[in-house]
């Protein structure tokens, strides 16, 4: 067996991709769409940013990577890093392609991570030495306790949706504004938690939220112009019901007394427009262990560790525990932070993207 790998997909194999993508998942999934495969991996005319391996002219590998700079221990200086989604292989090349397309991946980012890997991929991460951490922590408001239970996880006691329900007040609507792209950008060395992660910059925002050809995706701040902090979030509603739910997709402030008080402002000031546009509940997956204490000062509640109540699915609503695992793999003699200092949300790899499109 003779595989080649390509560093790049062509696009002119947009037919073999779509088929190989609608084989291996289902075929309305939203990657068969060439609009959303365009934008989520940054396709040109030409490429698109997708290892693939290939066997003459089959093709029967396949990994995506998201590029962006990264801060590693500093916000004076970036790396280069990748979040690798859809490793998809042929089942009848599954001895070796999948190694070398997260092998390739490896070799030329200094970062690379994952989420939500299941036990294939954890085997293979953990022989090649990755740094392997098994629960991103995620946040709860509840506003509407009976409606929620309409989607809890079996055997969960109305008394611990009471339990998470939100009880703050909403301050005057003016203390959060629209996030735009063109804003002054944020002093990132008075941003400490945001150390270990993706630069937040505005062409990311603008890409991954603003961009988003599907999802449609708010993004405000509060605070000062130069520590500003920041949040996108959306609304959608439960398969099968009438039921809304709020996502909390990405979220940082900085790390200074007003920065700290204008993230909790803004975590409340969030948590309340959902509450008002009805929503049975809300959440937020984060790693960072700062911005997890802000949630939770403004009202949030930390699952920390028990049995999940709410279904993080809901397109359809999947009433099982969703716990979701990170991977990170870096070159020889990087550091090696603690979970709760890298700053991770679901909207970083493929955990917040559409079944279809």
């Amino acid at each position: 067996m003779s595989v080649r790998v390509l560093p790049r997909f062509p696009m002119d194999r947009w037919a073999d991709m779509k088929a190989f993508l609608a084989a291996a998942y289902r075929p309305d999934i939203a990657l068969c769409n060439r609009e959303f495969f365009s934008w989520y991996f940054r396709a040109d005319e030409a490429h698109a940013d997708m290892l693939t391996a290939w066997d003459g002219d089959r093709l029967v590998g396949s990994l995506g990577y998201l590029v962006d700079s990264v801060f590693w221990g500093t916000s004076g200086q970036t790396v280069e890093g990748a979040w690798l989604v859809n490793w998809t292989i042929d089942p009848a090349y599954r001895r070796g392609v999948g190694v070398s397309l997260i092998l390739a991946a490896t070799r030329r980012f200094a970062v690379v991570f994952g989420i939500g890997a299941r036990v294939e991929n954890l085997r293979i991460v953990g022989r090649l030495g990755w740094s392997v951490y098994d629960r991103i922590p995620r946040y709860l408001a509840i506003f509407d306790p009976a409606a929620a239970a309409a989607l809890a996880l079996p055997d969960v006691p109305p008394s611990d949706l009471e339990a998470a329900r939100f009880r703050e007040v909403s301050s005057e609507p003016e203390v959060i504004r629209a996030w735009r792209p063109d804003d002054p950008g944020p002093l990132w060395e008075r941003y400490p938690a945001l150390f270990y992660g993706t630069v937040r910059s505005a062409s990311y925002l603008r890409w991954r939220y603003l961009d988003h050809p599907t999802f449609r995706y708010v993004v405000v701040a509060a605070g000062s112009s130069e520590e500003p902090a920041i949040a996108a979030y959306r609304i959608e509603t439960a398969a099968g019901s009438d039921v809304p739910v709020g996502r909390v997709i990405e979220f940082f402030h900085s790390g200074s007394p007003a920065g700290r008080a204008a993230g909790v402002t803004l975590a409340r000031e969030v948590a309340c427009r959902f509450q008002a546009a009805g929503c049975a509940f809300a959440d937020f997956v984060a790693s960072s262990a700062d911005f997890g204490v802000t949630f939770e000062r403004a009202g949030w509640v930390s699952e920390r560790g028990g049995q999940p109540l709410l279904p993080s699915r809901l397109q359809p609503v999947e009433r099982t525990a969703l716990i979701l695992n990170l991977e990170v793999g870096t070159h020889a003699g990087m550091a090696r932070p603690a979970l709760g200092d890298l700053h991770v949300t679901r909207g970083d790899g493929d955990a917040d993207r559409p079944v279809t499109a």
